[in-house]
């Protein structure tokens, strides 16, 4: 079977870091050096497992098989090593980050005050412009609007599809949903149930702070000593 141009793409590179902490063997450390960016890309889903191997691999790095094969063995190794990364480590990158992300807004506002200037210049002729052409424009979006849903209507009811030159108006059935709660207090007397939970992988989110979004941080305790009195 030939290799998919993707796989191809990333089997092309090598020299993934590796976590020097990582308790891999040699063998285990050349193939994550060698293979790294490829199943990184397997991994998060950038690319599609092409073989039962490769689907196994995707299972075993995600927690839902036991690793078996030596690929799958160094990466699990090399990616629990990087996960239980040192605070030190974290916040030395969390701190670049905070300076590139100033140097950003820095750019961002002076780009800003830039385009501030040279809109003034044409603001003229651009309140002339909108005032002619917006209330045309206007009216036709909102037929625009009436039409696509007086179409909408006429599918909806019709039951099927409708194609036109230029656009296609799709019928679908309503979508199926369940009441997880609902679920979840079922399954606590019918344990049968649990065999089709599915758990996702970790989600991790980053939120920027803004004046007033979180409290200050607690001051680092003092290690001071005093006398008492």
């Amino acid at each position: 079977m030939p290799t998919p141009p993707d796989h191809a793409e990333l089997l092309k590179r090598t020299d993934y870091p590796v976590p020097p902490a990582a308790p891999l063997t040699d063998a285990e450390r050349q193939i994550v050096a060698r293979f790294g960016y490829w199943m990184e890309a397997l991994t998060v889903g950038a690319i599609a497992p092409a073989t039962p191997d490769q689907e196994h691999f995707v299972l075993a790095v995600r927690g839902m098989e036991d690793p078996t094969s030596a690929f799958e063995l160094a990466w699990v190794k090399a990616r629990e090593t990087a996960a239980a990364a040192p605070p030190a480590t974290l916040a030395a990158a969390a701190k670049r980050l905070e300076e590139t992300r100033a140097a950003f807004l820095a750019a961002q506002q002076e780009y800003a005050f830039r385009q501030m200037d040279v809109m003034a210049k044409v603001r003229p002729e651009l309140d002339a412009l909108d005032a002619e052409a917006l209330p045309r424009v206007k009216a036709l979006q909102e037929e625009m609007a009436r039409l696509e849903a007086a179409l909408k209507d006429g599918v909806r009811a019709a039951g099927k599809n409708f194609y036109h030159r230029g656009f296609r108006v799709l019928y679908s059935r309503g979508r199926v949903t369940f009441d997880s709660k609902a679920l979840q207090e079922y399954a606590v007397t019918h344990p049968d149930l649990n065999r089709f939970r599915k758990v996702g992988q970790p989600v991790v989110s980053l939120r920027y702070q803004t004046p007033g979004d979180f409290p200050a941080p607690p001051p680092p305790e003092s290690t001071a000593v005093t006398e008492d009195h």
